[in-house]
């Protein structure tokens, strides 16, 4: 953790700060007004659009670990062909 160009008081008031800012930001998300809040912003339309995004961010990464599985390339094998055909269809084909 400790490197020589980070030395100083200076920046270690900054760790600190950073420290602490974190642990406050932890703290509220858990105490009763953060979790208010949260939902609130959950059942606000804006707050919804969010975490739709996010939730649908996150299915695309699944998809994509179910891509990477060994196995499920060997289902999946034949359409991922044709999708990187059609991506690259003025290219030889990689991998």
């Amino acid at each position: 953790r400790y490197d020589r160009s980070e030395k100083g008081r200076a920046s270690q008031r900054r760790r600190n700060n950073t420290e602490k800012a974190r642990a406050s930001r932890r703290n509220y998300a858990r105490s009763e007004i953060g979790r208010e809040k949260n939902q609130q912003c959950k059942n606000s339309e804006k707050g919804r659009a969010a975490t739709l995004r996010y939730e649908g961010s996150r299915e695309g990464r699944m998809v994509r670990h179910i891509y990477n599985d060994t196995f499920e390339r060997k289902l999946l094998g034949r359409l991922l062909s044709q999708e990187r055909r059609d991506g690259y269809a003025n290219q030889p084909n990689r991998r």
